[in-house]
């Protein structure tokens, strides 16, 4: 079953206008972010080997989580995410991420 071409358009420009918000974004509001999201994960993943993380975007809380010295070492963070050019970088950070809906 195709998509409708005007839904398949829709969600391009959708991808588009939230990247173009994630670059908007300044790194000390992202470390007050990332930090807030670690702390508030934190008792929920206790021991977790390997974790995934659905809409991982560019890997920012990915690799926060993968990098976190609360947890276990040696753990796996995986990433999920729609945006191809999301994933380059979140790739490049050394997540293993995969492009799927």
């Amino acid at each position: 079953m195709s998509m409708n071409p005007d839904l398949t358009e829709f969600k391009a420009r959708q991808v588009a206008y939230y990247a173009r918000r994630e670059d908007a974004v300044h790194e000390p509001n992202l470390r007050r972010f990332l930090q807030k999201r670690l702390d508030a994960f934190r008792p929920h993943l206790g021991d977790a080997r390997a974790i995934l993380e659905v809409a991982c975007g560019r890997g920012w809380l990915a690799s926060a989580l993968a990098s976190d010295t609360a947890g276990p070492r040696g753990r796996t963070v995986f990433g999920l995410d729609l945006s191809q050019e999301r994933l380059v970088t979140a790739r490049a950070a050394g997540i293993s991420a995969v492009r799927a809906d």
